[in-house]
């Protein structure tokens, strides 16, 4: 493995950065999730010497590789903004032989850990199995902590997965980047286990101060790395259903959540300084996140953004709700290990589905949509978000449960007007549900904006000055099949045949293809104001980011597949008039104009020729009299 330089701002940079280079080693760990939602990372090891392991970047290599395989690794060297050297692969991995022992850990103590500075004792073991012996859990002492199986326990773990083990001689971070610890085993402050195994890392560090970017962690594999656990009890565990989640009767938070008056907008009864809904505008999500003042922080934008938070909430900030039990089924995910939804497994009376509901996640077991679970996990509201987090267990119960149909539905549900609060109750009790609209027209796109490089100072009235950089939070990230970034994201609005609209958006990429211009049947074509769709079927979601001066809203947001009938004739108008008997009546009468576009038609075949001349004929009859 590459050899380490002197200390410096990359921690201890490898001297091989930028080369390609061949290597082997062990297979020690795999499936590391990182910087992404997919699991990129695994972990090789030559020996127990210094130096002997190192992480490395492979997105495809958990098909055909497993612990004991030694690999032949061709790559190039990096090393991460945060000081962690990794071998990004150039090829897939060369399986020379399998079950070979894997090397045994390191014995040390978390004094090596040194509160998580860069030294060369702990950068020799980087990447390498070390075991920690009795150690015991800390208490979380940062703005982000989650509690345990219970509201009253200590908070032990935060909102980002991190935990703390000590020996008594140092503080180590363990996170679940493999393995969750703390929804595992009891992990209240004060558990010790007789001892924690796993590889070591060195990790960016979102958490506070934001001047303390980095950390040393170690990396937990499965169960077996944890030495003298006790299982959680979860036979207390509420059970409940994801209607029972779902309350609709309190908007604006509930009476279990203290929301100090400051940061609530006038309508709320308090005294905030944004005008509309429960969630701040963009520069001041963007002045809290900075840490600055009294009761700022990234939890109370969570608590503000609450349009009608789900049931069992003491904190919407700091996940210190009490876990529940759910059954139901898995309607999209994702990813196989990412995030999913999941609905009631009994339908309406029209065979539609009653409720859905968001679970964040990501790791075991894989899903796929008609598997039907049961979850432990706690009830959270992230920026308005409802849903389950923290899972302790998913079971899976039952495969290829057919699905309740989507709900059909218009889109004044969703629709707001200016100065109108977003928080609706009509679009609320879609949320996380499978929905289906008719008959839309795509009337304007929305962008996310930035101003990078460009510093911003806003300082509420009666709180200090923060500087920082102002985006909406509009939209899902939105990345094509070249692997390259929509400037801006890829929501768009449509609206129906009687005049209401509502967001569409790319959480589930059903919605990226048609502005990269990789639409199967449409390639190169890119879509643009004035398209129409017979049906979008889509999932409801809500989310902070500015819409009509709000600092909140709602968007729909389909799977692959879920927009149809891209720019095809509608079969008849709003009162069953067939739409082709009103077209030719016009063209009749407007014999020039009508005459002229329906030759563009004629010539060029394609839907969206016929309905640009199905719209001027319409234009010339509405101009002249003698058509009414």
């Amino acid at each position: 493995p590459a050899s380490k330089s002197e200390a410096g701002a990359s921690c201890l940079a490898s001297t091989f950065v930028g080369s390609l280079v061949k290597t082997t080693g062990v297979v020690t760990a795999l499936g590391g999730v990182k910087d992404s939602y997919n699991p990129d990372y695994f972990w090789i090891q030559n020996g127990v010497a210094d130096f002997s392991g190192i992480e490395v970047l492979y997105r495809d290599h958990s098909v055909g590789l497993a612990r004991g395989d030694l690999v032949e690794i061709v790559g190039i060297v990096q090393e991460t903004p945060a000081g962690l050297t990794v071998i990004k692969a150039c090829l897939p991995p060369d399986v020379t032989s399998q079950s070979n022992p894997i090397p045994a850990p390191r014995v040390i103590s978390s004094a090596v850990f040194d509160e998580g500075t860069c030294s060369m004792a702990t950068e020799a073991l980087e990447g390498m199995l070390v075991k920690i012996e009795s150690p015991t859990v800390q208490e979380c002492t940062n703005s982000h902590c989650s509690a345990g199986i219970l509201s009253t326990d200590a908070s032990s773990w935060d909102k980002y997965g991190q935990s703390w083990l000590s020996d008594g001689t140092g503080t180590l971070s363990v996170d679940n980047h493999i393995f969750s610890l703390f929804t595992s085993f009891v992990h209240t402050p004060g558990t010790t286990f007789t001892s924690v195994t796993g590889v070591l890392s060195w990790f960016s560090d979102a958490m506070d101060p934001p001047s303390d970017p980095s950390h040393w962690e170690i990396v937990l594999r499965d169960a077996a790395d944890v030495v003298g656990a006790i299982d959680i009890p979860v036979s207390e565990v509420l059970t409940t259903s994801v209607s029972g989640i779902q309350q609709l009767n309190e908007p604006y938070g509930n009476s279990n959540t203290d929301v100090p008056s400051k940061w609530l907008g006038s309508d709320l009864g308090g005294d905030g300084i944004w005008e509309h809904g429960s969630c701040p505008d963009s520069i001041t999500q963007e002045w809290m996140s900075t840490d600055i003042g009294e009761d700022a922080g990234w939890a109370k934008g969570h608590q503000l953004c609450a349009c009608y938070p789900p049931e069992g909430l003491t904190d919407l900030g700091s996940l210190s709700g009490e876990y529940v039990r759910v059954t139901g089924v898995v309607s999209e995910t994702e990813g196989p290990t990412r995030s999913f939804y999941f609905q009631e497994e009994t339908c309406d009376g029209n065979g539609e589905v009653q409720a859905g509901l968001y679970v964040y996640r990501r790791g075991a077991p894989a899903l796929e949509p008609g598997d039907k679970i049961e979850i432990i996990a706690k009830p959270y509201s992230y920026y308005g978000s409802e849903q389950l987090s923290n899972h302790l267990d998913i079971k899976i119960l039952e495969r290829g449960v057919t699905l309740c149909k989507p709900r059909t539905v218009t889109a004044e549900d969703f629709h707001v007007d200016e100065g109108d609060s977003f928080c609706k109750l009509s679009a609320e009790q879609h949320e996380g549900t499978f929905v289906r609209v008719e008959y839309v027209k795509v009337v304007g796109f929305t962008k996310d904006e930035s101003y990078p490089g460009v510093s911003v100072t806003y300082a509420p009235s009666g709180l200090p000055e923060a500087t920082f950089q102002v985006q909406t939070f509009q939209n899902n990230g939105c990345q094509a099949k070249s692997g390259d970034y929509i400037d801006g994201g890829c929501q768009f609005i449509v609206e129906d045949e009687n005049g209401f609209q509502m967001l569409i958006d790319n959480k589930l990429d059903g919605v990226v293809d048609y502005f990269s211009g990789d639409v199967a049947e449409y390639p190169g074509e890119v879509i643009k104001e004035g398209d129409t769709f017979t049906a979008i079927t889509c999932i409801v979601n809500q989310h902070r980011g500015e819409y009509l001066g709000h600092g909140g809203h709602y968007d729909c947001n389909p799977a692959p597949g879920g927009m149809v009938g891209w720019n095809e004739e509608w079969p008849s108008s709003s009162d069953g008039t067939d739409a082709g008997m009103i077209a030719g009546i016009a063209i009749a009468v407007a014999v020039v104009v009508a005459g002229v576009a329906y030759g563009v038609y004629a010539t060029c075949g394609k839907a969206a020729a016929k309905k640009e001349a199905m719209e001027g004929a319409m234009e010339m009859a509405e101009k002249n009299p003698t058509v009414q």
